[in-house]
């Protein structure tokens, strides 16, 4: 990686084109994240309380039930992508409020429906406590939200996650096998990840700099330069290689598949921001 700064992967083009009103929820975190705007900024809390009035955000909310939920019949998990638990997951990666009553109740919703007495999710027929994708998200869900002093959310299921065999769980799959999505941008990941999503939940974590994560960070900075032409100006942003389109309740990235994706810039870049910041 011979780029100095993460400055070096972006110009005023890509960062314009980030800022754009159109989908509150990217210029909400490019001000926030990779223009270290302070909290009180006008123009990022006009953005964050934009995004549960306009674009996405605001679908999802509109599609909810009165008791919290967002569909008759489900079952936690099921529908994919469709059901209450995953309509927070969604809200939650796009910035939304926590302090929001709507999705308060849908919250509520979630933990008594859906939590065992155990703390594991989801507590619903053959899943029950043992689809530990769908317990990180939810969890990292209600943490975004502004659950993580609920007792429900933290101790209860750190508890049953310390109670598993975390370190023999053969990431990442049972078999062994690397998913052949795990090196596919895309965004939202749904219950899958990939190492663009993993590195932003580290560097949440306090890991940006990490000499382990370098490979990964030059894999992540290596996708934009392969799909850069020689000589092409101005830098082209990073593509996602697929959607979930049409499999969401509302989609979240239609505009994007194969082609050029303000998530996927904007993740990568705040993960090199993270990383060259800590080299300095």
């Amino acid at each position: 990686m011979p780029e100095e700064d993460w400055t070096d992967f972006t110009d005023d083009t890509v960062l314009d084109w980030l800022l754009e009103p159109s989908y509150p929820s990217i210029p909400y975190y490019t001000l926030r994240h990779l223009l270290d705007r302070p909290p009180d900024d006008q123009d990022e809390l006009a953005a964050r309380e934009a995004i549960l009035t306009e674009g996405p955000g605001a679908e999802i909310l509109a599609r909810q039930r009165p008791d919290g939920s967002w569909l008759q019949g489900e079952t936690g998990y099921n529908p994919l992508h469709k059901s209450s638990v995953w309509q927070l997951v969604f809200l939650s990666e796009l910035g939304a409020d926590g302090n929001d009553e709507r999705i308060r109740r849908g919250v509520e919703h979630v933990l008594e429906t859906m939590q065992a007495p155990d703390g594991s999710f989801p507590n619903v027929g053959r899943y029950s406590g043992n689809l530990l994708c769908l317990e990180g998200q939810t969890v990292r869900a209600l943490l975004r939200l502004g659950y993580g002093d609920d007792e429900r959310v933290i101790r209860k299921t750190a508890e049953f996650l310390a109670d598993g065999d975390l370190a023999n769980a053969n990431y990442p799959t049972p078999k062994g096998q690397i998913s052949k999505h795990w090196f596919d941008f895309s965004f939202p990941r749904g219950y899958q990840a990939d190492i663009l999503e993993a590195m932003v939940a580290l560097d949440a974590a306090g890991f940006a700099g990490d000499e382990r994560l370098r490979p990964a960070v030059g894999f992540i900075a290596d996708q934009r330069k392969l799909l850069k032409r020689q000589g092409q100006e101005p830098i082209e942003p990073w593509k996602s290689k697929h959607v979930l389109t049409g499999k969401l309740l509302v989609d979240l990235d239609w505009r994007s598949r194969g082609g050029p994706s303000k998530w996927i810039t904007l993740l990568a870049l705040m993960v090199l921001k993270d990383w060259y910041g800590s080299q300095q």
